[in-house]
């Protein structure tokens, strides 16, 4: 079948997509997973025409990508660490030392886990800067959100919390 793009040589990694932008994480397909060499690449597939345009090169383990149309939000290198670069144009910049998937971008605010050694938590961090604010602690499983809140589940549980950090309400449990 015939698609808007092909990437013949390398594995997708994670993907994102928002509007008309998909946002793809590359590492070529014969590359070693747990490999350190800085050969994957970050790129944007315009969902109108199949137009790919590279938007970071030269990534260590690149994954867990995002975008609300407007920036492109991925984990890369080892230990991973979370990055963005505006899909208008620039250079990728680093967002935080410490990042794992998933990630989520939202309302120029990304979501993700921070895997802090003994007590790793979900953070929230403006894609313009400031200061991160720790949504929930422990092992979290999965993260998604919906109109600002995050839903998490830890273990067999299911909890919301607001985009404040506040309001954090347990949903299910097993």
């Amino acid at each position: 079948a015939k698609g808007l793009t092909s990437f013949p040589k390398a594995r997708v990694t994670s993907l994102g997509v928002s509007g008309s932008v998909l946002v793809a994480t590359l590492v070529p397909k014969e590359l070693d997973p747990f490999s350190s060499e800085p050969v994957g690449a970050v790129v944007a597939v315009s969902l109108s025409d199949g137009k790919a345009r590279v938007l970071a090169g030269k990534q260590v383990r690149p994954a867990e990508s995002g975008t609300d149309g407007k920036s492109a939000v991925w984990t890369a290198g080892y230990p991973s660490a979370l990055s963005a670069v505006e899909l208008a144009g620039g250079e990728p910049r680093s967002l935080f030392a410490r990042g794992e998937g998933p990630v989520l971008l939202e309302r120029g605010f990304v979501t993700f886990r921070h895997p802090v050694t003994g007590s790793p938590e979900v953070v929230r961090l403006a894609l313009d800067g400031g200061e991160p604010l720790t949504l929930a602690k422990g092992e979290v499983d999965r993260l998604t959100q919906h109109g600002g809140d995050v839903w998490f589940s830890s273990g067999g549980t299911v909890s919301r919390v607001d985009s404040r950090g506040e309001h954090l309400a347990l949903v299910a449990a097993a």
